[in-house]
């Protein structure tokens, strides 16, 4: 038993694991139909963040099934370069943008507006 759980959990993070999970807390920040307070957004990205790494490992697992070739040191330092430049950029721009689009949402609602102060509260 121990053998196959060490075969399956990464010593490491999984690169298509990160890529999927970014992806899906970046989804998970638009607005929906009702607004949504700050504990409730950190709630749907954490769990999104979750079920997108789940999935992104998965298919990771299955394109080193198919593909048996594995790319360079080089090529694996800069994908993981470029995964943290857009990965920051893209969360902290989309939290502005998907910040006004949700006060929007509220302003069209006729709710309270949500405090500046709320978003950050979502990361933490």
């Amino acid at each position: 038993m121990a053998v196959v759980w060490n075969q399956l959990v990464p010593k490491r993070m999984v690169f298509g694991g990160l890529v999927v999970a970014t992806v899906s807390v970046w989804l998970s920040m638009t607005p929906s139909l009702l607004p949504r307070g700050w504990l409730f957004q950190g709630v749907v990205s954490g769990a999104s963040a979750a079920i997108g790494y789940g999935v992104g490992v998965l298919g990771s697992m299955l394109v080193r099934y198919v593909v048996r070739r594995e790319a360079s040191a080089n090529a694996k330092r800069i994908a993981w370069r470029v995964l943290a430049g857009v990965g920051a950029t893209g969360t902290i721009l989309g939290l502005v943008w998907f910040g006004s689009w949700q006060s929007e949402l509220r302003d069209l609602m006729g709710t309270e507006e949500f405090g500046a102060f709320g978003y950050p509260l979502v990361r933490c």
